[in-house]
């Protein structure tokens, strides 16, 4: 017998009409869905070609068509009718091929039935998005060359100039041809206007948008301040700032301009804001006053924020224009490009995924393939509509003669629509359920408000905290409409939410996590496994911590479709491999290769074979060899291999390097081996398929690899059996469409930052055209600026992003089944704005300080009786426990009997230690040498992790002056900001940032320093503006003219030396090979005076010697100049030659310090203590005035 159907899933089966159907969270759609498809198939008696299906992944068609299969099944085990059952097995046999499929695959079936009205081969080739990458790429790289060779109208080194570099410039190109239908149908409907015409648009567009989404609100903001303001003036009567305030609130209107409202409402903000953005609290609103308007005022912060952020500069109009100029530029050489892009793909009858959805839409717009296919198919079912977009829309509507014919069928929830980053346009759900109802009326617009799914705690839950979430729906803003779960699971069903809750002092948010699970596997019943509990996360960077904190506890986890094959270790190892067996000489490959689980040499061994004779790391080895007979094996496995690469296949020759080295054992000892092994398998899939692909060298596949590690991030790693018993982790993306028992939102504190245009990048929105920052006045060297339509534009985007991410919480939570476990990380006691904690405190006014929250609700329920369900609400009532330690007995779930020891012989003699072989670096010999004392607290007794501590917590006034870090990566000194500004500047010199990239590129490596930093937007202004100021300083002086000059140089040089049985170590910045003259240059960000530099040149200078040993022993060269430049007075030089003599001296005194520091010799330097960041009171030793 089937299963008994609900009132709601009857309605959704008639298929006499046209259907949108929104499905909570499960309701049982693809019960629905599959059910609707048979009903179709054995009641009409129709070939299953007249039935479309489509899904949103190929799993998922999958799935869909097992399920049909099912049923089918179930009707034929169940029937005694022959010719019911005659038909059940036409179905049946049928359904192999079916239109059960994606979008893609369903378009491609069309474009090879009509090939020559489509004006396309019949063989053509959809290709993956690696290929297509290189042919964009390549046709960008030709468009460009031919524009810069020959005269053109159209000024493409005026752009090269906006964007600051030819590259930036492609790359923002190659995001265009990418997604072209939006640009396409931009250029068409606005950019083939005149610059004046497209402007004048913005300016259009600017005022009616700011209109819909302020002045026409003027009313409820003007309610909104003045329900704050009169409070105030409840509390104080006279209170001068409500008094002003309160003539400008009542100045709101809607007959305003936008200038208007910004300016008024910038005047209001002078009055009751502070600086910062929030309410003031002195002399206007103090914080014990607040309890009663904490969601007012929040809105009101928020509002003001929001309308305060859209610029009008004063010359608006000049800058519309430009904007259009610029905009209708950027379009004009998309088109060059397409065009370029589209012959190559001609040329080799190949199609992109965008161009399958575009020619089938074309075609479908012709009378005679639209009419065939309205005959053709006369049912369409969509799934996950609300994850679907324009084009699919304009495919799908032809075909159903835009409702006057066939019959369409759609399902999805707009509250489960996370997809906006793949184009997924919730107004299309909308609009096609208005058409559906004007149509066949209300009848067409159903609902599955049931779910099977979530315990009762679990639904109301979710009631309550989205009822508020979704209390504004605004389709423009992608704010949707809220509709409740009526849960269809018994009232007693047992279920929680609960917070776990850490804090900066506290144990890490992971750590917990891994308690808590432990504590569950103890507490729950038999049939409770680790497979039952699914930790879900916004991204997939949070994923190692996780990953981390499980192996601690052995704690068996999974990495679900974890995405970045291409860069995992494996393959790098691989890639390393056959790129040396293309070319010897690839030192780095080689030297990748040998400390690879391949052949497994240390460091150490590494470093010796480098030292020894050799043009080329493998020459080295071989050498090496001679007197170490262990390398012998190795010579042979990689001679062997060599000599198979050019005439086997690339499989073949994958799989002989892992039967040939210890790769394989070393892989399958680690903890995560079946994902490694999985991931390996899968590497020697891709390996198979593109040799299959014919004419195909392994410099090809070499060539494939590296160019997919680069750019490929999204590749999925190997599948690996999902039913082991291991706690899963995954993104809530990847979990939709699946429910587990136990369900932990990790990481609910985190946010993301804020989607805003910029300079020289660009934005395509069909709603508001081509949009970057412009140059004020074509001036490329000042700040550029924003058309008030960039504001708007913003404004909306983030609104939009907040929308999804609303919905993205959700779906994580409706994953739950039994208990929901939302953890988070806070600070000062509160949930960052804009956070998954954050929605949900707000929601349920939430005091994370507190031991609980009780939720008090009805909830209405759905119960089968006999054969009916019946309904009914009851009040239900729980807690939220919020728990900040978890106490577990057991602190591992290792699986006992693996942790024994086994039979082991203890030695108990003393072992002595003896220093050799140690690795002295410069910077260790400049600390030693300021003072040998200051030498054993930063790298013997590691004393510098505690100064690094009370670097970042002191005053944020300045900047640090001294930089004591000398540039070795080695070295972890004293990490404050004068470290930030070295690392940023020498980062800048080595990369060779010409001065009008600077702006941008030292932004992007203080995002990096700053990362995860609390440091105030004031600091990081302070370190952004003194090394731009430094910089560009650098960049004008006569030295950077004279060092520019020199053609062989080498900057970040790296050199190594063995000195009796130690090691000798550096970087020098700049290496200038002047005929047999050596120049080393060393770059200085000290923040110091004119008078300081010869003092703190001297300091220096035993660095720069120590680089003129090793120099000196490797290059041999007639004359050695050091030379140090303060990037702060980069005019004023610091530079000493250096005599044969004064080198061997050195020589000596190196070995002289290495054989104190063995000997544990430090003795304070009194006179340093004045510039060391150990002494008291900024002058005494530590030693001396410690009590020990």
């Amino acid at each position: 017998m089937e299963k008994i159907l609900t009132p709601y899933q009857k309605d959704a089966l008639h298929y006499n009409k046209h259907i949108a159907l929104t499905a909570n969270a499960g309701s049982g759609k693809t019960f629905v869905l599959s059910r609707r498809y048979v009903d179709i198939a054995q009641k009409e008696k129709i070939p299953l070609r007249k039935i479309v299906a489509i899904t949103f992944t190929d799993k998922a068609a999958g799935e869909l068509n097992k399920n049909i299969a099912e049923v089918v099944e179930k009707r034929l085990n169940n029937s005694t009718n022959p010719g019911e059952i005659k038909t059940l097995e036409k179905i049946r046999r049928q359904l192999v091929s079916a239109n059960i499929s994606t979008i893609h695959s369903f378009c491609i079936e069309v474009l090879k039935e009509f090939s020559p009205e489509a004006g396309l081969d019949a063989n053509f080739v959809p290709v993956d998005q690696t290929t297509a990458d290189e042919l964009i790429e390549l046709s960008i790289e030709e468009t460009l060359n031919q524009l810069l060779l020959n005269d053109s109208e159209l000024d493409v080194k005026n752009l090269i100039r906006f964007f600051g570099s030819q590259k930036i410039l492609s790359i923002e190109i190659k995001k265009l041809l990418k997604n072209r239908k939006a640009i396409t149908d931009l250029y068409e409907k606005e950019y083939s206007k005149d610059e004046s015409e497209i402007a004048e648009w913005f300016r259009n567009n600017f005022r009616e948008k700011f209109k819909y989404l302020f002045i026409d609100k003027a009313a409820d903001i003007k309610s909104l301040l003045a329900e704050i303001n009169n409070y105030v003036l409840s509390l104080k009567p006279d209170n001068p700032i409500a008094a002003i305030a309160s003539e400008l609130i009542e100045k709101i209107n809607s007959s305003l301009s936008p200038f208007e409202f910004i300016e008024l409402t910038n005047q209001i903000a002078e009055q009751i804001c502070t600086k910062a953005g929030g309410i003031k609290a002195r002399s206007y609103l103090p914080n014990d006053e607040r309890e009663d308007l904490t969601s007012q005022i929040n809105e009101a912060e928020n509002l003001i924020s929001d309308i305060l952020k859209i610029e009008i500069p004063d010359n608006s109009e000049e800058v519309e224009k430009l904007l259009a100029v610029y905009g209708k530029e950027i379009a004009s050489l998309f088109i060059l490009a397409a065009d370029e892009y589209t012959s190559k793909k001609e040329e080799r009858g190949y199609l992109d995924f965008e161009d399958i959805l575009h020619h089938t839409k074309r075609i479908i717009g012709k009378p005679e393939v639209q009419e065939y296919l309205s005959s053709n198919y006369e049912y369409v079912m969509i799934d996950e509509y609300q994850d679907t977009n324009e084009i699919q829309y304009e495919i799908f509507m032809p075909i159903l003669n835009n409702l006057k014919s066939g019959n369409l069928f759609v399902v999805g929830d707009e509250k489960q629509s996370i997809y906006m980053f793949r184009d997924a346009d919730i107004k299309v759900f909308m609009r096609t359920k208005k058409e559906i109802e004007q149509a066949v009326k209300k009848d067409g617009i159903l609902s599955l408000p049931h779910s099977f799914r979530v315990s009762p705690p679990i639904a109301a839950f979710t009631n309550e905290v989205f009822k508020e979430l979704f209390k504004e729906p605004d389709i423009e803003l992608n704010e949707v409409e809220h509709s409740n779960l009526v849960c269809a699971r018994p009232e007693e069903t047992i279920g929680s939410v609960q917070m776990i809750i850490s804090d900066e002092e506290g144990e890490p948010e992971a750590e917990l996590v891994a308690k808590k699970i432990i504590t569950l596997m103890s507490d729950q019943n038999p049939d409770f496994g680790l497979n039952d509990i699914a930790i879900l996360c916004r991204k997939r960077s949070v994923f190692a911590e996780l990953e981390k904190a499980f192996s601690n506890h052995g704690i068996p986890h999974t990495v679900v479709a974890g995405k970045g094959f291409y860069q995992k270790q494996i393959v790098n190892d691989i890639y390393n491999y056959l790129s040396f067996l293309i070319n010897r000489d690839d030192n780095t490959s080689l030297v990748g290769i040998l400390r690879a689980p391949f052949f497994t040499l240390s460091d150490t061994e590494v470093f010796a074979i480098s030292l020894e004779k050799g043009k080329t790391f493998f020459e080295k080895i071989i050498n090496y060899s001679a007197e170490n007979n262990k390398y012998n094996k190795i010579i042979i496995t990689l001679t062997d291999h060599i000599s198979i690469a050019q005439s086997s296949e690339f499989s073949f020759i994958l799989r002989k390097i892992i039967s040939d080295t210890e790769y394989l054992p070393v892989i399958a000892a680690r903890e995560n081996y079946k994902q490694e092994l999985s991931n390996l398998e899968k590497l020697f899939k891709v390996a198979k398929s593109f040799e299959q692909q014919g004419f195909k060298s392994l410099y090809d596949f070499v060539d494939y690899l590296k160019t997919s590690i680069q750019n490929l991030v999204d590749e999925g790693q190997a599948a690996i059996n999902e039913d082991e018993q291991s706690v899963k982790i995954m993104t809530i993306h990847q979990a939709k469409g699946l429910e587990f028992n136990t369900v932990f939102l990790f990481r609910c504190n985190d946010t993301s930052e804020e989607d805003r245009i910029k300079s020289r990048s660009i934005v395509v929105d069909k709603d508001f055209g081509i949009l970057t920052k412009v140059p004020n006045a074509n001036n490329y060297f000042e700040d550029f600026v924003s058309a008030p339509i960039n504001g708007i534009y913003n404004y909306v985007s983030n609104r939009k992003n907040i929308g999804e991410l609303k919905r993205l919480l959700y779906v994580g939570v409706t994953r739950a089944v039994q208990n929901l476990i939302i953890t988070g990380t806070i600070k000062n006691g509160a949930a960052k704005k804009k956070s998954f904690l954050d929605f949900l405190t707000s929601a349920l006014e939430i005091d994370l300080e507190a031991a609980d929250h009780k939720i008090k609700t009805n909830l209405e329920f759905m119960k089968l009786k006999g054969e009916e369900y019946e309904f009914f609400d009851k009040k239900i009532e729980f807690d939220i426990s919020i728990e900040r330690v978890i106490e577990s007995k057991i602190n591992s779930l290792k699986i006992s009997g693996k942790e024994k020891l086994g039979n082991k012989t203890y030695l108990l003699n003393h072992i002595e230690d003896k220093s050799e072989e140690e690795i002295i670096s410069a910077t260790k010999l400049a600390v030693y040498t300021q003072c040998p004392l200051k030498y054993q607290l930063t790298y013997e007794l590691g004393y510098s992790d505690i100064n690094s501590i009370f670097e970042l917590t002191k005053s944020e006034s300045e900047p640090a002056d001294f930089e004591f870090q000398i540039n070795e990566n080695d070295d972890d000194d004293f990490v404050g900001y004068a470290e930030f500004k070295g690392r940023v500047i020498h980062k800048v010199l080595d990369e060779e940032i010409d001065i009008q990239n600077l702006n941008k590129r030292v932004d992007e490596l203080l995002e990096k320093e700053f990362y995860n930093r609390s440091t105030s937007k004031k600091v990081f202004e302070s370190v952004k503006n003194s090394i731009l100021n430094d910089l560009q300083q650098f960049y004008r002086s006569q030295t950077y003219k004279e060092l520019i000059e020199f053609s062989n140089y080498k900057n970040e040089h790296e050199i190594y030396l063995k000195l009796n049985d130690f090691y000798l170590y550096g970087i020098i910045d700049k290496l200038i090979i002047d005929n047999k003259k050596i120049i080393i240059v060393d770059y200085k960000t000290d923040n110091i005076k004119e008078e300081e530099i010869n003092s703190r040149g001297e300091l220096y200078l035993s660095q720069l010697k120590f680089y003129a040993v090793l120099i000196n022993e490797i290059y041999n060269p007639n004359e050695i100049e050091l030379r140090i430049v303060f990037t702060k007075f980069p005019d004023i030089n610091f530079a000493k030659g250096i005599t044969e003599k004064e080198i061997n001296e050195f020589r000596e005194y190196i070995k002289s310090v290495v054989l104190s520091i063995r000997n544990n010799n430090y003795p304070p330097d009194l006179n340093h203590c004045i510039k060391c960041h150990y002494a008291v009171d900024g002058k005494k030793c530590v030693k001396a005035n410690s009590k020990t």
